[in-house]
């Protein structure tokens, strides 16, 4: 089976780079009888979908999937999800959006001590705003810090 994803990946690899772009992928979509619009639709993934699969399958946003990249698309399409799995999104999900919350909490504490400042016009007193804003940035710091080695620790385990 990887075997016959390395050739489909090197027939869409149209310019030989290595990797496959946005217009090289949907011009393999496009066609409705090539072969990874084949194996797409035995998952149930329609052209539109599989238009979309591609930004899911560049998780970095460079506008390029590699070989592995796409062999591992197709082994969890073909992959029955497991309870763990769904689990973990779940708390992955809710713990992100926890910290989001949080972050915005600050941001928004930070602008109200900045607007209140200027309200009671002392803001002539720039060594105070920039002390406060200090102690908010270093506690949305450890927030995202937090954020980062749990999604870190999510995706180890």
């Amino acid at each position: 089976v990887a075997q016959r994803i390395h050739e489909i990946f090197s027939m869409a690899d149209a310019d030989d780079s290595g990797s496959i772009t946005y217009e090289e992928f949907e011009a393999e979509i496009a066609d409705t009888d090539s072969e990874l619009m084949r194996i797409f639709e035995k998952a149930n993934i329609n052209s539109t979908d599989a238009s979309g699969l591609f930004f899911l399958i560049d998780s970095s946003g460079s506008g390029n999937i590699h070989l592995q990249q796409l062999v591992e698309c197709i082994v969890r399409l073909y992959s029955p999800p497991r309870s763990i799995d769904l689990l973990t999104l779940m708390f992955t999900c809710k713990k992100s959006f926890q910290n989001l919350t949080s972050a915005s909490d600050l941001l928004m504490e930070s602008l109200d001590y900045i607007l209140t400042r200027l309200d009671r016009g002392q803001d002539q007193n720039v060594e105070a705003i920039k002390q406060k804003h200090q102690v908010i940035k270093s506690r949305q710091f450890v927030s995202w810090r937090e954020m980062k080695e749990n999604q870190m620790n999510n995706l180890d385990g």
